[in-house]
């Protein structure tokens, strides 16, 4: 899982926080992980091959969700908000005015889980990814010690930054999601044969979170009108 602070978008760590006004007093973006993801559905889509599969060169994995272990352990699992294509962003306006009514009336509004949370909006124009995000917090009471910390210079950002590593050899992991396929894009090299090769070694792997009874959990994109 990558830290917030080497996302695509350098201003998203502070969106949130810039557009309601209120103080980042939660700890640093450094000290937050995630993964983003998207529905299902968009596994042929286009665009996100172009933008985010490297031109159909790389893959896209295919997750299923432990249910049991969202909202536990310092995880949390939710669609991203987008503002509208004018930049409002209603939940945020909403926030804004009662800090803005609490100011003048005296009554203080508290936001509990805002350190959560505020890492779930974005700007509208991120709107196409349609993101679902998971969030891991580690300095959250109760939340996972397995993961192991790497450190690497991001390659195009160039910002040296942390990552949360887990082990996904065991049940025993923390970790909330489970590898349903793995899709290698159309330009992938020699995907048909990448992905037969992929798939006989997850077969002679340990890697409880992969269904190793399946022959055919990596395959080759079908899309056929790329371009």
């Amino acid at each position: 899982m990558c830290s917030l602070v080497c996302m695509n978008d350098p201003s998203e760590k502070d969106y949130a926080d810039t557009e309601t006004g209120i103080p980042n007093t939660e700890g640093k973006a450094s000290d937050s992980f995630i993964i983003s993801a998207c529905q299902a559905e968009k596994e042929k889509d286009l665009t996100m091959w172009r933008l985010y599969g490297d031109d159909a060169k790389g893959i896209c994995i295919r997750f299923d969700v432990l249910k049991d272990k969202i909202n536990e352990k310092g995880f949390t699992l939710a669609p991203v908000s987008y503002a509208n294509k004018d930049g409002f962003h209603f939940e945020l306006e909403v926030i804004k005015k009662l800090r803005e009514f609490s100011s003048i009336s005296g009554k203080q509004f508290v936001f509990n889980n805002w350190k959560i949370w505020k890492h779930f909006f974005k700007k509208y124009q991120f709107s196409i990814e349609q993101e679902i995000r998971l969030l891991f917090l580690p300095e959250i009471e109760g939340a996972s010690e397995q993961a192991e910390s790497k450190w690497f210079l991001d390659d195009r950002t160039s910002i040296y930054s942390e990552m949360k590593l887990f082990d996904v050899s065991t049940l025993d992991t923390d970790f909330p999601l489970v590898v349903n396929k793995i899709i290698l894009g159309v330009r992938f090299p020699s995907n048909k044969d990448n992905a037969d090769q992929i798939n006989t070694c997850f077969l002679r792997s340990n890697i409880a979170l992969i269904d190793q009874k399946r022959t055919e959990i990596v395959i080759p994109s079908t899309i056929t009108d790329y371009q």
